[in-house]
């Protein structure tokens, strides 16, 4: 039958005006938003104040996988596959497409040594979609992670220090109380502390936790990181390292890269 929204889109709605009254400190009343069908189910896009825009991806899981993997993997296609290349060049759209995918089509067009993207993948785009794929940073967070603005931008201008960082996070702190925080603090702090060792030697995290993480979109593209994070699980093992440990195996890819 015809597909329909959930509960949790239902609540998205009914709290979007009350959200938008709450961040200006007046009362505000968003027009509708735009209704899309896509080929994953459909989107809603809002016009905010101020000329920005606000996606709501809605996945039908008779057209796409359910999972949070997948889930990621739509909005970095999304964003770095059609946003950015797209916008830029049809032939960088195209180029990626054939590169996700195995293609071996070559066409270099650009300085290669002016930018930090050593991958195949950027001798196919254009310079300007090389430049922006380089500054353009995906933030991944849960739903139930507490943050403030000024923690996205010390992450921002961690990324900007550095070109050659791939992505960078926020340690996280449970909060809440009773014995459960208890446990989650010292089961934190452990992990962090235990993997110090081996970060120090290597120069480098060794995971990236997608509860509230910055990605950079150039390292997101690079060889053999997308197109394994998009792979489908043929065995058991696969399974369980990724669609259960997703973000696990994209610092494992992003690292080996």
């Amino acid at each position: 039958g015809k597909s329909q929204p959930n509960k949790y889109v239902t609540s998205f709605m009914n709290a979007i005006d009350k959200a938008a009254s709450s961040i200006h400190g007046r009362e505000i009343t968003l027009d509708k938003p735009t209704k899309c069908i896509t080929p994953y189910g459909g989107k809603l896009v809002w016009l905010l104040p101020g000329n920005n825009t606000l996606t709501l991806h809605l996945k039908d899981k008779l057209k796409i996988g359910c999972r949070k993997r997948i889930s990621q993997l739509m909005m970095m296609y999304h964003i770095l596959g059609f946003q950015l290349l797209e916008a830029n060049d049809e032939t960088s759209s195209d180029a990626y497409t054939d590169h996700t995918q195995g293609g071996t089509n070559i066409m270099p067009r650009y300085n290669k040594m002016k930018y930090n993207t050593k991958g195949e993948i950027f001798k196919d785009i254009t310079e300007r979609a090389c430049f922006e794929a380089e500054n353009t940073y995906i933030l991944g967070v849960d739903v139930d992670t507490t943050f403030s603005p000024e923690s996205i931008l010390l992450l921002l201008q961690t990324m900007k220090k550095d070109p050659d960082l791939g992505a960078s996070f926020g340690r996280v702190h449970p909060t809440g109380s009773g014995l459960l925080k208890i446990y989650q603090t010292f089961e934190y702090a452990l992990e962090y502390w235990l993997r110090k060792a081996a970060e120090d030697k290597m120069g480098c995290v060794l995971f990236s936790p997608g509860c509230f993480s910055v990605y950079r979109g150039s390292a997101v593209m690079d060889d053999n990181v997308i197109r394994a994070f998009a792979q489908k699980p043929s065995a058991p093992s696969n399974f369980v390292q990724w669609d259960m440990g997703e973000d696990q195996w994209l610092s494992v890819l992003m690292i080996q890269q």
